[in-house]
């Protein structure tokens, strides 16, 4: 998971979160930090998502952005 908004790494991107599933922990990591870096509104969702389907190994993604989430392959969302 990378953030944009919570904690205390660098980033480049405004996401609240962007989650990766990915073949290997390294690549969902680098993958989220690199997907994360393309949101800077929510209007960006989609593309980012489309931007992580292109990273060979990438299984699934997860973005929130405020109010707005967005997700790819395999996930599932449920209410809680």
């Amino acid at each position: 998971t990378s953030s944009g908004t919570v904690g205390h790494s660098l980033s480049l991107g405004r996401a609240d979160a962007v989650t990766v599933l990915g073949s290997s922990a390294a690549l969902a990591d680098a993958a989220a930090t690199m997907t994360c870096n393309q949101v800077q509104s929510a209007n960006d969702v989609q593309r980012a998502l489309d931007f992580a389907q292109q990273i060979e190994g990438v299984m699934g993604v997860i973005i929130i952005v405020g109010d707005q989430i967005g997700a790819w392959g395999d996930v599932e969302l449920v209410s809680i």
